[in-house]
């Protein structure tokens, strides 16, 4: 059976290249100062939910289903403005997945249907006070220095650096317009990105992360970011073991994966968008392709069962309903693994090798802060 994400590495590092100092123990690179080593799998402790899906086996695949579909689909002709003024770029319209028994997202998507999550939609609820926002990273530097560490797999050398930051006068071939300022960052990630110089784990990755005690227990905090997904980004389609992995809170201890990822996977033959633990899809929706797609998430951070712990979300401002829990939009949830006492935000293009010779992301407009109107841009 095709190896999936659930159990895939734990206690494996993964090595990162900090961008400023961090109290961290390095290893040697022969590029800039230090790095670090971490851990992204898709791993499950017994401490989780009770009603979680059991830990994956070392086997199992992240995901369900093996047939190949898209979702929708959007012209990228449609996005961003016509010359880069630093105004906000276009995102996909809010939306909507079709109750079960209707069998289709909508009357233009292909016939198989993701998970029959719902979507609830948004009574555009007041944001609340201003807040405080406590990490940017928008990339309005130009470059990567809001982030505190940079991982861009095996370009030790410098010469075909994984992520870079551009601007509409140097955008990339096939790059968006930024989703709001003048820059955003590309991920580009080869399959050969596993070799033992580059990281320690299986998988080809490039990533990016905040200082790691960002996020700690007890923490009311929200996220706001904005991806995009080429068009001609790859079908998962016939194959039982592909996924990516686009963002995750974690931190120490390595030996377990993130207890919540978003990331891209097939759910019931369609390419789709998910939020999950351990392989289990607590939402998902089919794949916009094309167009910025904005994630607003709000966690309460916890380690414990039933210690308070909470996540809602909206993409693309219409707030989501969740599998586990009669289609409630707050899904009551241990958002940090046992034992963990602080973690940090990741954005990263981290996925299954020996399916795509390489892969293409896009973020934007990451913020983290204490409140909805701190983060979420206008």
């Amino acid at each position: 059976m095709a190896r999936g994400i659930a159990g895939r590495l734990p206690g494996i590092c993964r090595e990162m290249r900090p961008v400023r100092p961090l109290l961290y123990v390095p290893t040697m690179r022969t590029r800039r100062s230090t790095s670090l080593l971490l851990a992204t799998s898709f791993c499950a402790t017994a401490a989780l939910l009770g009603g979680c899906s059991p830990a994956a086996a070392p086997d199992d695949p992240p995901g369900t289903g093996a047939d190949s579909g898209h979702g929708v689909v959007k012209d990228p002709g449609e996005d961003g403005p016509d010359a880069m003024t630093g105004e906000l770029a276009d995102t996909a319209p809010p939306f909507t997945l079709a109750d079960a028994s209707d069998g289709a997202p909508d009357s233009t998507a292909p016939s198989p249907t993701a998970d029959s999550s719902t979507v609830t939609p948004d009574a555009e609820p007041d944001s609340g006070p201003p807040g405080t926002v406590i990490f940017t990273g928008d990339f309005e530097t130009g470059d990567l220095s809001q982030w505190a560490t940079v991982q861009e797999g095996c370009d030790d050398a410098g010469n075909d650096p994984r992520i870079v930051v551009y601007s509409a006068e140097d955008a990339p071939a096939g790059a968006p317009m930024p989703r709001q300022g003048k820059y955003a960052a590309k991920f580009h990630v080869l399959n050969g990105d596993t070799d033992a110089h580059c990281t320690t784990t299986d998988n080809p990755r490039a990533q990016l992360m905040t200082n790691g005690n960002l996020e700690k227990p007890g923490n009311d905090l929200w996220q706001f970011w904005s991806a995009y997904f080429p068009p001609d980004f790859p079908s998962c389609g016939a194959l039982s073991d592909c996924w990516l992995l686009f963002q995750e809170d974690y931190e120490a201890p390595y030996t377990v994966g993130p207890a919540l990822g978003w990331t891209v996977e097939t759910v019931n033959g369609v390419d789709s968008m998910t939020l999950s633990h351990v392989g289990s899809h607590k939402w998902s929706a089919p794949l916009i392709l094309g167009a910025w797609v904005d994630f607003l998430v709000h966690k309460n951070f916890e380690n414990t069962a039933g210690g308070g712990g909470f996540v809602e979300a909206w993409v693309n401002g219409t707030q989501i309903a969740f599998n586990d829990c009669s289609d409630c939009t707050r899904l009551p949830f241990q958002t940090m693994n046992t034992g963990q006492t602080e973690a940090g935000f990741f954005l990263a293009s981290y996925r299954a090798k020996n399916n795509f010779p390489s892969v293409d992301t896009y973020y934007d407009a990451v913020r983290v802060g204490t409140t909805r109107a701190a983060v979420e841009l206008p």
